[in-house]
């Protein structure tokens, strides 16, 4: 080898440099059947004494002869000095990037990051040494993470998106490009990445993503035209509700789902309104594909741009079921709306939320105040009390509670009712709302009672028909004996005189038992066709002279009066007992008025009363303006021998005399009366039917028709 000024030759001194013996076997031949380069590493000195650092690299022939020509000597500390020099400079360059750049050994630990790595929180000495793929799990991209080493392990990446949290409120978004060195065997040696921060551009991007998917995940039907009503795009939802497909309906004008339920001024309507750059809101009928048709409630809102209008966005809600909903929250309304019982919805306090008609009435609360009432305010204190304590804790402790309670109207009334409250309780468990329903049994009680009253009727009737036939047998030889002595005994005997007093107060008597037999419904009456009004009118003066003066007397009856059978006698017994009894209740004057009707009982327009089944009556009632009755009175009124009059002035048998008339005719009597408020006298006769009667049965009519008159 010869030497050169590069310092390539050999010292001057002529000793051999060190590292001269690789050079010896190279050039001794001791590499002939290499077939792999031998490369070393050997420092040479140059003319001027300087040492440098040189990679020689030999290969053997393929004839095994030795070719010392073969060895090529590389300048190799110069060279390092420019990669190191190089690589400073380099990473100097790559410190001041605002990215993220970074070498990895295999397993993820950081050889060198730049200051990019601020960008997921960390400073750069904070990461050396560290895994990567842990730091980014920590900042929140575990799953990512995991799944760009998977990545790796199969090649370079390209552009990955990685978002990490930067603080509680801060996300950043990242997109990762590496490249794989390789070693010469093909091993992995280092990964070297680049990451940018695309934060700023992936936010918007992200929105829209969002935003396309929140529209195709959307429960409503929407749709896009243009300015002239072209459809542009559709959601899936719009899809499903109209049957139509996207590729259906793709530039086609929406009117293929007008159903013809709207006319022509309602659509011009609608595009009047958003043509001006006005939402429309409304509901109408649109037909599907399949041709059913279907109500939906529709927005359309108009998109300005520079120029105005550019688009119509429309929103569509299918509000079938809601429409059944209401419909058959309707139908319930309208059912408990008619229920004649107090139907009710309270909260889990009481409040009250729904009243029905009925329980307005009843409780004489107007709609608007419903809600201020509380359902322990209806009632008095001591019910109260049962009410807070027992029956609403009972209700919702198990479901129901029921009894018969008395509540109170807003005017003091006590009305007695039968009463069911109800607990409701949501998925929860938790009660959510009460209910309740009462029943007037006002009327119930009072049918009651006179179920009790005509059962007590019977009994003393059957009593007072058995003395009325006793008194008879005791009372009939007194007359049969007076009479005799009264034919055998002279005018001028003393004893005549007593004979005649004793048959004169035995025929008295006789009218005795003649009442108690009336009573008893026993006694031999004579019906025949007749009409009240004609009767009457008949009685009319005597009926003014038997009240006098102070007493005013009103008749009013039905001009075509339906005809009865009855006793005529005994119809004006009836009215003449309750016209003294009026009189006698009005000792300072007042108004008696006397009325004949007819009436269609049937138990729905027209309330039922014991004793009374459906059909068709004349009803007669005789009403006083006078001092008036109370419950304990009136419970006796018809009872043989009682009276609230004086002694002396009755025998208390006239009332039960009317009452034994009329139901031995077929009817019903029922009093009536408050204290304070005078009474009313009410009789019900079955009326004939026009198939019954004849020319025979008919009587005529003399004398004044029946109508409407005042007796002065």
């Amino acid at each position: 080898m010869k030497g050169s000024e590069d310092g390539t030759g050999p010292p001057p001194s002529g000793r051999a440099p060190a590292g001269i013996e690789g050079f010896e076997e190279i050039s001794g031949g001791g590499i002939p059947r290499r077939r792999a380069p031998l490369i070393t590493e050997v420092p040479i000195a140059r003319l001027a004494g300087v040492e440098r650092q040189f990679q020689a690299s030999a290969q053997g022939s393929p004839d095994g002869a030795a070719d010392p020509g073969s060895v090529i000597a590389i300048l190799l500390r110069e060279a390092r000095e420019a990669v190191s020099t190089c690589e400073a400079r380099y990473r100097r360059l790559v410190g001041r990037v605002s990215s993220l750049v970074f070498e990895l050994a295999t397993d993820g630990t950081v050889l060198f990051i730049n200051e990019g790595a601020a960008l997921i929180g960390c400073s750069p000495d904070a990461l050396q040494g560290r895994n990567l793929w842990e730091a980014f799990s920590e900042a929140g991209g575990t799953a990512a993470a995991d799944n760009l080493r998977r990545r790796l392990a199969a090649g370079d990446v390209r552009d990955y998106p990685l978002v990490l949290a930067r603080g509680p409120d801060t996300q950043v978004f990242l997109e990762l490009t590496t490249a794989n060195r390789y070693s010469n065997d093909g091993q992995l040696e280092r990964i070297i990445g680049f990451g940018l921060d695309a934060t700023e551009r992936a936010r918007p991007e992200g929105q829209l993503r969002l935003q396309g998917a929140a529209l195709n995940a959307a429960a409503n039907a929407m749709l896009i035209t243009d300015r002239e009503g072209s459809i542009l795009w559709c959601n899936p939802a719009f899809t499903q509700l109209t049957g139509y497909s996207r590729a259906e309906v793709a530039g086609a004008n929406p009117r293929f789902l007008r159903s013809g339920k709207q006319d022509a001024a309602f659509y011009r309507g609608l595009w009047e309104t958003i043509k001006s750059g006005q939402v429309w809101r409304g509901e109408l009928t649109n037909r599907r594909k399949d041709g059913s048709l279907y109500p939906e409630e529709m927005t359309i809102t108009p998109v300005r741009g520079e120029e105005g209008i550019t688009h119509f966005i429309a929103v569509k809600q299918d509000v079938s079921a809601r429409r059944q909903q209401e419909a058959a929250r309707d139908r319930l309304v309208a059912i408990v709306s008619a229920v004649p019982h107090l139907v009710a919805t309270m909260d889990a306090r009481g409040r009250f939320l729904f009243l029905n008609p009925a329980g307005q009435r009843l409780l004489e609360i107007t709609e608007d105040a419903i809600t201020e009432a509380v359902l322990p305010d209806v009632y008095s204190t001591g019910v109260r009390r049962m009410i807070t304590s027992e029956a609403l804790p009972t209700a919702i402790r198990e479901g129901m509670w029921s009894g018969e309670t008395t509540i109170l109207s807003r005017s003091g009334r006590e009305i007695s009712v039968q009463q069911v409250i109800l607990a409701h309780r949501g998925a929860d468990g938790d009660v959510e709302f009460l209910s309740t329903l009462a029943e007037d049994i006002r009327g119930r009680k009072r049918l009651e009672e006179e179920v009790r009253h005509l059962q007590k009727m019977e009994a003393i009737g059957r009593l007072a028909g058995g003395v009325a036939h006793d008194f008879n047998n005791f009372l009939m030889p007194i007359l049969t004996y007076s009479e005799l002595l009264l034919s055998k005994l002279d005018s001028e005997d003393p004893r005549h005189h007593y004979a005649q007093q004793m048959a004169r107060v035995a025929e008295r008597a006789t009218a005795l038992p003649r009442q108690l037999l009336a009573f008893s419904r026993r006694q031999i009456l004579e019906p025949r066709v007749l009409r009240l009004s004609a009767i009457i009118a008949d009685m009319g003066k005597m009926l003014r002279r038997l009240v006098g003066e102070d007493i005013a007397v009103e008749v009013g009856c039905d001009a075509e009066l339906d005809y009865v059978r009855a006793d005529v006698g005994q119809i004006e017994q009836v009215i003449m007992n309750l016209v003294v009894n009026a009189r006698d209740a009005m000792p300072t004057g007042g108004t008696l008025a006397i009325q004949a009707v007819n009436v269609d009982i049937n138990g729905t327009h027209t309330p039922l009363r014991q004793g009374i089944t459906p059909g068709h009556y004349v009803r007669l009632s005789v009403s006083d303006t006078g001092c008036g009755m109370d419950g304990e009175t009136l419970s006796h009124i018809f009872e043989p021998f009682f009276t609230t009059k004086e002694a002396g002035r009755g025998t208390g048998l006239g009332l039960s005399t009317v009452y034994g008339i009329v139901r031995q005719s077929g009817g019903a009597v029922y009093a009536d009366s408050e204290p304070g408020r005078g009474a009313t006298f009410t009789i019900y006769l079955p009326s004939l039917d026009p198939a019954e009667l004849t020319c025979s049965t008919v009587p005529r009519t003399e004398g004044t028709p029946g109508g409407t008159e005042h007796i002065l």
